[in-house]
């Protein structure tokens, strides 16, 4: 029976103990805007069906702390509502906790606006019982996660000023462990099982950030890395490397927390895409339907061959993320500037790249 992707295919992907997507948007378009996904017979189904019957075997859900109500999509409101959705299906939780009320990334932490001004150990503090609130809620409803991320990219630290690494200095350093020590410490006490990944962008620099966790007993159980061709190089070959390195060096599995590729360089709204010519894309992978699963196929294969098999999975970044409002849409806050990175076609149809996660 064809897979979710459609036609007759000879699996020739890795099988990756981790098979992820981050659907993060999928609040926002499914359950508030009622819009459809369907698979690649052009059934309708659940966006986590589709997924869960294409092999993906874990749901990663990013959480803010106070969100806009434009951006409802990450409030723990909705994040406790959709894990009880992949909870209907063999999947497992994985929740990014940003520890801001916006987009977390190398060049933005922004402290959460009520945490604002308040003396360090108070940071400290409200670190705790913030991250113990989460867990505990998701417990309580029988979703305790199977992996929690502690801040999103934090190349140079999170929670700025006091966890801001980027001068280097031991000091930094120092507050941003305690800031780590104190999640993780919260998340142990409430959910022992659960696996807290630390987050970095791009393989370049990773193993020295990696070292220097190391050097200041940051606790951690898993190293996620992002990587995307466009940001972080265009050459398997070096991400292998990097990743051997990193598991040689740090003896702990790592995934890759985020990446996509382009299916197309169309639009199917105004919004500039992010991805929008052929520079941006590895010479080997056109964007095409059948250049976005080679590149999943590729990817996956990189991160099997991680001696030791601590190379444990891929997590693809907004696949549902589609032109939800149309094509009059003129920017990402209503529309998408992803929509040709994501695993639908522009009728919000399954594309064959949902082929890189069958679990057989």
């Amino acid at each position: 029976m064809p897979g979710p992707g459609g036609g007759n295919h000879q699996d020739t992907t890795p099988v990756l103990p981790y098979r992820a997507m981050d659907l993060s948007y999928d609040y926002k378009i499914e359950d508030e805007l009622g819009l459809k996904f369907y698979d690649s017979a052009g059934v309708n189904l659940p966006l986590f069906q589709i997924c869960s019957q294409a092999g993906v075997n874990l749901v990663r859900l990013r959480l803010w702390v106070h969100p806009s109500d434009s951006d409802r999509e990450c409030s723990l409101a909705a994040v406790l509502s959709q894990a009880k959705k992949i909870s209907g299906y063999p999947m497992k939780l994985w929740v990014d906790l940003h520890f801001s009320d916006t987009w977390a990334d190398p060049g933005h932490q922004a402290t959460p606006s009520a945490w604002n001004g308040i003396s360090y150990s108070a940071l400290l503090d409200s670190v705790y019982a913030y991250t113990d609130t989460v867990m505990t809620r998701l417990q309580a409803q029988g979703n305790s996660p199977q992996i929690v991320e502690l801040g999103n990219e934090i190349n140079a630290g999170m929670l700025w000023p006091y966890g801001n690494i980027s001068d280097n200095q031991d000091s930094s350093w120092q507050k941003l462990s305690a800031i780590i020590d104190t999640a993780y410490a919260a998340v142990r006490q409430v959910s022992p099982s659960s696996q807290v990944m630390v987050h970095f962008a791009g393989i370049s620099g990773a193993d020295y950030f990696f070292s220097q966790c190391d050097h200041f007993h940051i606790r951690y159980d898993l190293m996620g890395i992002s990587f995307y061709p466009w940001w972080h190089g265009k050459d398997f070959g070096v991400l292998g490397t990097g990743l051997n390195t990193l598991a040689a060096h740090h003896g702990k599995g790592v995934l890759i927390a985020e990446t996509a590729y382009p299916f197309t360089l169309g639009t199917a709204d105004q919004a500039t895409n992010i991805v929008g010519d052929v520079s941006q894309l590895m010479t080997q992978y056109p964007a095409t339907a059948q250049g976005q699963l080679d590149y999943l196929t590729g990817l996956s294969g990189v991160v099997a061959a991680v001696p030791g098999g601590k190379g444990l999975g891929i997590c693809y970044w907004e696949p549902d993320w589609i032109a939800y409002a149309g094509p009059a849409s003129t920017d990402w806050q209503n529309g998408s500037d992803w929509e040709n990175l994501a695993l639908f076609d522009f009728n919000f149809k399954a594309l064959p790249g949902f082929r890189a996660f069958a679990g057989k």
